[in-house]
């Protein structure tokens, strides 16, 4: 492979992985903190009905409106990170096929090359161990 061609696909595949990462990593904050903006959009909609902002109609109706919130925030957490563990996975194997591609090269020293060897095995290690161990989720929810 050329060497152009195996820069592209590390700088690629870095972008993918660390950005699709990033992305799961916000989804999964935000299902964890899930039953924590509950709690607190739960004590507003309380205030707000005892303070007679609102009547008891529309008190119930932001009740359920906050639980099928509620029951988003911790859903997308699951169809975004198991989207976000595909593309990272996407990602790896980008930096894998170009660290393959830099130790074929003819250009480069022995040495060289079986450094680019060990990495690619590892960043293949790595992405056996994600793929294989952390699984893909599913949650059951029921309705308000």
């Amino acid at each position: 492979m050329e060497e152009n061609r195996a820069k592209k696909c590390l700088i690629i595949g870095i972008i993918v992985a660390v950005a699709a990462g990033t992305i799961m990593m916000i989804s999964t904050s935000m299902a964890i903190n899930a039953d924590n903006w509950k709690t607190f959009a739960d004590e507003e909609n309380q205030m707000n009905y005892w303070l007679g902002n609102y009547g008891y109609q529309e008190y119930q109706l932001k009740e359920q409106d906050i639980i099928l919130t509620n029951l988003w925030m911790k859903q997308q957490g699951l169809v975004i990170g198991n989207a976000a563990r595909v593309v990272v996975n996407i990602g790896l194997i980008l930096l894998f096929i170009g660290f393959i591609g830099y130790a074929t090269n003819d250009r480069i020293d022995e040495k060289t090359k079986r450094i680019y060897l060990t990495i690619a095995a590892i960043v293949l290690f790595v992405m056996m161990l994600t793929t294989f161990y952390t699984q893909i989720g599913i949650i059951a929810t029921t309705g308000p």
